[in-house]
């Protein structure tokens, strides 16, 4: 039976405030397992978004921002490590959990022995439209600049190819990290940053791993758990071209390896059991159409 104080969905916001409602419309939470961080430099949008929170009854915090996500995403940490909880369930304020997701990282925190970090390999993403036509697979250990680096400058087309070949040697460079335990949020996110601050962080937790400080696992979400927006213009959207912080990742990457911290190891795969004759809900798909998304792009 699930165990209230065991695991806390908390959802990091700093715009669109219309994207709170999909987490109840298309993930089906119970109220009661959000929380909602707010962590934004624009003060009409604060506002907007402690008023939504007010009119539904939802659990939030108001947290200082510096317009970096690495201080949004220590916040959404400070929170859960200041409450009664074991575990969180991290989820950006634009992207969603599926049904399953919900269920499946509740049944996770149920475990006797659960992960101190669950990160996902792949996830369910939408870049265009609505609905399963639209609906894409985003595999993290791609080649990243095989549509840029044509583009680009011989100078820079050797900082891609720099970060290119962390990024592929050094497998699950991009893997998103979803499911923590009050032990692995006290590994920080970089404040200072504006694109890559997930990345360090994952190469920090996976360093851990391998040294044997925490217990760290990825899953392969072809049964989607978590569905990623990528219509809305982040950071990584509008920069994403921009050579800096590629320059600045490179150099992340080349004081981690004189460390000894990157490792081309993969994670151990995480395999969790479902009764016989359960269905996953991803986001109200049944079959056939369920199979269409689960296959679609995995042949």
């Amino acid at each position: 039976m699930y165990r209230h104080h065991r695991l806390k969905f908390y959802v990091l916001i700093s715009k669109d405030v219309n994207a709170l409602q999909r987490h109840f419309n298309c993930s089906n939470h119970n109220k009661n397992d959000l929380h909602i961080v707010i962590n934004s430099l624009d003060v009409d949008f604060v506002i907007e978004a402690e008023q939504f929170c007010k009119e539904l009854n939802l659990e939030y915090t108001i947290t200082e921002s510096n317009g970096k996500p690495g201080r949004g995403k220590n916040s959404v940490l400070d929170v859960f490590t200041q409450s009664d909880y074991e575990y969180a369930v991290m989820i950006d304020g634009d992207d969603w959990l599926t049904p399953h997701g919900v269920y499946y990282y509740k049944k996770c925190a149920e475990l006797e022995n659960p992960p101190d970090v669950l990160c996902l390999t792949n996830q369910l993403s939408l870049k265009d439209g609505e609905g399963i036509d639209h609906l894409i697979y985003a595999f993290f250990t791609d080649d990243p600049i095989s549509k840029i680096i044509g583009d680009c400058s011989l100078p820079d087309r050797q900082l891609w190819a720099g970060y290119s070949y962390y990024y592929i040697n050094q497998r699950e460079v991009m893997n998103r990290v979803v499911f923590l335990s009050r032990r692995a949020a006290q590994y920080r996110f970089n404040e200072d940053m504006s694109i890559g601050e997930d990345t360090e962080h994952f190469l920090r937790l996976k360093h851990a791993h391998f040294v044997g400080d925490l217990c760290m696992y990825q899953k392969d979400d072809r049964i989607p758990t978590y569905i990623y927006d990528q219509r809305l213009p982040g950071i990584m959207r509008i920069n994403g071209r921009k050579i800096d912080w590629v320059k600045k990742l490179n150099d992340k990457f080349k004081e981690l390896q004189s460390k000894g911290m990157l490792y081309s190891e993969l994670l151990p795969y995480f395999h969790l059991e479902f009764e016989e004759n359960y269905v996953p809900d991803i986001c109200g798909l049944v079959p056939p159409k369920l199979e269409v998304v689960i296959n679609k792009y995995i042949a």
